[in-house]
């Protein structure tokens, strides 16, 4: 049996195609379309994987779409509830753009690919557990996800046995590591879901002076491995940055662009007062 399976709306947008217990073919759409991070529905991977696998479309038993929409709509629509006014922005921004691009994504599969069958959707984190498990050699595994938030799961423990995933385990929104590596990459002047890697590669040349003040005030530990995030440092309503003053204010160092604006501003007096002044 083929199955299809398909991620977009997000960033990088991607198409597989599994036949049996083979992957016969993956390729992101930015590969095609040379748009960095395209998040744009797949048509030119879906296209490429037909040509390459020599099927049509409709030869594909299932399409599969690698989350809930459903699910992550009424997770939106809890955030907006729970956090109105400061989520007005998400009201009025990414509720649209959710509605008109993610929920009716079996509509756009049934117009862009012209596909007759079966539409099934995943979720966000059993298709992280799904990646890795079933491409792993392993017959039984616990396989552990972290990101930074799919349905309403930011971590999930499944156990792996054969061709089944049992989740033994989740940790809902807000409390998320994925929210808070990338608040901090954010912070430091990188792009979200861009600069991640570059945060972690230039970690390994930095001192761990901040430990303390991450680990405990702001990461809080459980001894039964489980995490959480004190809220207080964070927004995650916000349509511009996710963290709140106070993170500044507890950690005593200005985000990257506050202190990019400062040093410009520095220049420029120096340069003003570097100037001879005109005679009267």
């Amino acid at each position: 049996m083929l199955v299809m399976g398909i991620s977009c709306h997000y960033h990088d947008s991607a198409v597989a195609i599994i036949d049996e217990n083979e992957i016969a073919f993956a390729i992101h759409e930015e590969r095609l379309s040379r748009i960095k991070h395209d998040r744009r529905f797949p048509a030119l991977a879906a296209a490429r994987g037909l040509q390459a696998c020599g099927i049509a479309i409709n030869d594909i038993a299932e399409v599969v779409f690698y989350e809930n929409p459903e699910l992550k709509l009424k997770r939106l629509w809890d955030q907006v509830l729970d956090y109105w006014p400061r989520s007005r922005g998400m009201f009025e921004h990414e509720i649209p753009r959710f509605l008109h691009h993610k929920l009716p994504i079996d509509v756009q599969i049934r117009n862009h690919l012209a596909f007759q069958g079966s539409i099934h959707y995943s979720e966000h984190h059993r298709s992280h557990a799904a990646s890795a498990f079933f491409t792993s050699p392993f017959e039984r595994a616990v396989v552990v996800t972290l990101d930074g938030v799919g349905e309403y799961e930011t971590a999930s423990v499944h156990l792996g046995k054969g061709n089944r995933l049992e989740k033994q385990r989740s940790i809902h929104f807000p409390h998320s590591l994925g929210l808070f590596y990338s608040v901090f990459t954010d912070y430091l002047g990188f792009e979200v879901n861009d600069g991640e890697y570059k945060l972690m590669g230039l970690a390994a040349y930095g001192r761990p002076r901040y430990v303390d003040k991450l680990i405990g005030p702001i990461l809080r530990l459980s001894e039964d491995g489980a995490f959480a995030l004190n809220q207080r440092f964070f927004d995650f309503c916000s349509t511009r940055r996710h963290y709140a003053p106070s993170l500044a204010a507890h950690l005593g160092i200005p985000p990257a662009h506050q202190a990019a604006n400062c040093a410009k501003s520095i220049a420029t007096w120096q340069h003003r007062c570097s100037k001879p002044s005109k005679s009267p």
